[in-house]
């Protein structure tokens, strides 16, 4: 299988995210499916920066799946910054 990669620059983060989903040939959804959504939220660095989601991408994803079906949505996430290594 060959990875595929879409980089693009955004000007309306739903149009822009829901090309990009469908030059990488989409995704099915049903409405009994239960899917978890995993952004990089934890972190004291803003979205521009990088490295962590932009929460409007994440209110784009959702309104995408919303779109083809109605099933549950969990967004999980953790709080790196009280983790000892």
């Amino acid at each position: 299988m060959k990875e595929k990669v879409v980089v693009k620059k955004i000007e309306n983060v739903f149009r822009d995210l829901k090309e990009a989903i469908e030059l990488l040939k989409g995704f099915e959804v049903d409405d009994n499916d239960f899917i978890v959504i995993k952004p990089n939220l934890c972190d004291f660095r803003p979205a521009w920066e990088g490295g962590t989601t932009d929460p409007k991408i994440v209110e784009a994803f959702i309104k995408i799946i919303r779109e083809k079906a109605n099933p549950k949505i969990a967004i999980v996430e953790s709080n790196h910054a009280i983790g000892k290594c």
